[in-house]
């Protein structure tokens, strides 16, 4: 597990919940800047006797992505497309055993192909799709003149 996301879990870590052994306690290792699609591991861990029910908010703002996240529930679990709401969070549902520990990898989502794109999106006469939110500032920061 850890020679799989060194390259994550090396990097920042955001504080999901104060911990308080009475219920959830979480954090979330951001690295925005990944090579590799995974930009983010969240660790849910249960410390209780109970089976807890939750449905969490993950903050996925400084993963740097901007309209949807790709979440996995474990390491081999099938990937979940999902839409951030307006700040930039992310809700996932699932159901934790008693003293258990849940990882929830966060990766960005594949680009859509020219198919998928609305023409709104698609620049006209360019053939090139319109970077949005981050991916716009990303494209002026490096196209400037020197």
């Amino acid at each position: 597990f850890y020679n799989r996301h060194r390259p994550t879990l090396i990097q920042p870590v955001v504080h999901l919940r104060r911990p308080d052994l009475f219920l959830w306690d979480g954090v979330l290792h951001v690295n925005p800047f990944s090579p590799t699609p995974e930009v983010g591991l969240a660790l849910i861990f249960n410390p209780t006797p109970n089976t807890l029910d939750l449905d969490l908010r993950l903050p996925l703002y400084y993963c740097g992505l901007d309209d949807f996240a790709s979440l996995r529930l474990g390491d081999d679990a099938p990937a979940e497309l999902v839409r951030l709401d307006r700040d930039y969070s992310a809700r996932l549902a699932f159901s934790a055993p008693p003293f258990t520990v849940h990882t929830v990898v966060v990766e960005r989502p594949p680009d859509p192909g020219p198919a998928e794109l609305t023409p709104e999106e698609a620049a006209p006469g360019a053939g090139a799709p319109v970077a949005t939110g981050a991916r716009r500032q990303r494209a002026q920061k490096t196209s400037r003149p020197a």
